[in-house]
């Protein structure tokens, strides 16, 4: 692997870069602050950027580039790619990437990205499918006769795809994800306390206090919104009950879909499936409570990656080594560079 060989995921809220023998080098949010007026300089980018989402004055304006896993802003994309790969690369060798999409990802949304990757600095960019570099990532067998199921639960979107052979096998892909556990929080208060609250505090209720599966254990947590009624600033208090009621549907949505994804595929790979398991993903898995439910809904063992919210940048940042192998794998070059 060349010096500036990287594998890249451009993750609805995250974006992570990953170096073989280095491990993750770049963990950043996928976040930018813009002026609004101008040249629309940069101010911010990442964390800090993220530290002045819902607080910037006019002339400064905050922004996600990525939505649902695919680019829904190309400029901003490529001047935040820019700046992350400025900060990796080392040296004068050219980059050389892979970068992850959505399965579902239509041909236009894959070429967007890799002309963003290659807009940002690369040389080359190679495209593949997030399912298959986060099961590469975690360390699952995807190249032997058996079925891998992996369920990647990010920011965006959630992936539940079953693997064989280097290809995906079947594939259920959502927009039910973290940001929309996010969403679920934010309406809850607001219909049962006439309060509502930034995006970023419901972010923050959700990594603290939110839970999947009740296992008797409730945490509270304090947050501050603005009253609907008055129009005044006001504290709430919100239980772990609270907030798993509030992002129940989407839950049961979620369960849904994985059932759905193991009815659909063939009876061979049933039995691989309940040997194997299921192996969770994404920072959205990180929920307390995703292995007991989807044991509990499924009768499958749920197991975590070692380090789920990596799992996708490593899968990416070690394709290369089994390039061939992987199906559906799509590389571009900058025939400007």
């Amino acid at each position: 692997m060349g010096a500036n060989e990287i594998g890249i995921d451009i993750g609805t809220c995250n974006t992570l870069i990953y170096k073989r023998n280095k491990g993750v080098i770049l963990n950043e949010p996928s976040v930018l602050a813009l002026e609004t007026y101008g040249s629309k300089q940069l101010v911010a980018v990442g964390r800090e950027a993220k530290k002045m989402w819902g607080r910037t004055p006019d002339t400064v304006a905050t922004s996600f580039p990525m939505i649902g896993g695919v680019v829904a802003d190309f400029e901003k994309i490529v001047i935040m790619l820019r700046e992350y790969i400025r900060r990796v690369k080392t040296g004068f060798s050219p980059v050389i990437a892979t970068v992850s999409v959505p399965c579902r990802a239509t041909p236009v949304e894959r070429r967007a990205v890799s002309d963003a990757v290659i807009a940002a600095g690369a040389k080359r960019v190679t495209v593949l499918e997030k399912s298959i570099a986060g099961a590469l990532g975690a360390g699952l067998s995807i190249f032997e006769p058996r079925g891998r199921m992996i369920v990647d639960i990010g920011g965006g979107t959630t992936e539940i795809a079953v693997i064989s052979l280097g290809g995906i096998v079947s594939v259920t892909s959502t927009t039910c994800a973290g940001n929309q556990f996010d969403r679920d929080i934010i309406n809850y208060i607001r219909r049962t306390h006439s309060i509502l609250i930034g995006e970023s505090t419901a972010e923050e209720v959700k990594t603290s206090i939110g839970s999947v599966y009740d296992d008797g254990q409730v945490d509270f947590m304090t947050v501050s919104g603005r009253d609907l009624v008055r129009g005044l600033p006001i504290n709430v208090a919100l239980s772990t009950d609270d907030v798993r009621e509030a992002m129940g549907e989407s839950i049961r949505f979620l369960v849904d879909q994985i059932r759905l994804t193991l009815e659909k595929i063939p009876p061979e790979m049933s039995s691989d499936i309940i040997e194997s398991g299921i192996t969770l993903v994404g920072g959205g898995s990180l929920l307390n409570g995703w292995e007991e439910l989807l044991s509990k809904e499924t009768g499958i063992a749920v197991i975590h990656a070692a380090a789920p919210m990596e799992s996708v940048a490593a899968g990416l940042g070690n394709a290369p080594d089994y390039k061939g192998r992987i199906k559906h794998g799509v590389q571009q070059e900058n025939i400007l560079a």
